[in-house]
C-alpha cells in the first residue's frame, strides 16, 4: 500500500535527480572538449607562427639574405594574422614589410613584436580553459619544446 507507493515516489526521484546530473555533466564534457580543441588549435598555431618568425629573422639576418625568401616567408605568417581585429598582427605584418624592404636593420624590433603576439595568444588559451596550472605548465612545456 502506502509503503509501496512511497518507495515507488523516492525510485522516481532518484532516478530524475540521476538524469538531471548525467545531462549536466554531459554539457560540462562538451564544452571542455571544445575547449580543449580550440587550445590545442591555438596551440599549434604558436608553434607554427613562431617557426616562420624563426624563419624569417634566419633569413633576413643571413649574410646571402634572399628577399623573395623573405617575402614568402612574409606572406606565410600574414596568413595565420589577422590584421583586421588584431592591431597586433597588423604591426607585425607592417614590420615584416619593413624588413624585406632594407637591409642592415637590428632584429630587436622584430623580436619585440613577435613576443608581443606570441604571448597575447598565450594569454588568451590561460583565459580560455579552465585547465589547472599544471595542465597549463604542461602546455607552456609543449610550445616552449
Amino acid at each position: 500500500g502506502l509503503m509501496n507507493n512511497f518507495n515507488i515516489i523516492i525510485s522516481l526521484f532518484v532516478s530524475l535527480i540521476a538524469v538531471v546530473v548525467s545531462l549536466f555533466n554531459l554539457r560540462i564534457s562538451k564544452k571542455q572538449i571544445f575547449t580543449s580543441a580550440i587550445s590545442q588549435n591555438r596551440m599549434d598555431w604558436i608553434i607554427k607562427v613562431r617557426e616562420l618568425m624563426h624563419s624569417f629573422i634566419t633569413e633576413y639576418l643571413s649574410d646571402n639574405s634572399d628577399k623573395n625568401k623573405l617575402l614568402s616567408i612574409k606572406l606565410h605568417i600574414d596568413l595565420y594574422l589577422n590584421n583586421i581585429e588584431n592591431n597586433r598582427h597588423y604591426e607585425l605584418s607592417i614590420i615584416m614589410q619593413k624588413y624585406v624592404d632594407n637591409e642592415n636593420l637590428s632584429a630587436d624590433e622584430f623580436m619585440e613584436v613577435c613576443k608581443s603576439v606570441l604571448k597575447e595568444r598565450w594569454e588568451r588559451i590561460k583565459l580560455e580553459t579552465a585547465y589547472s596550472k599544471k595542465h597549463l605548465a604542461r602546455i607552456k612545456k609543449r610550445i616552449e619544446g
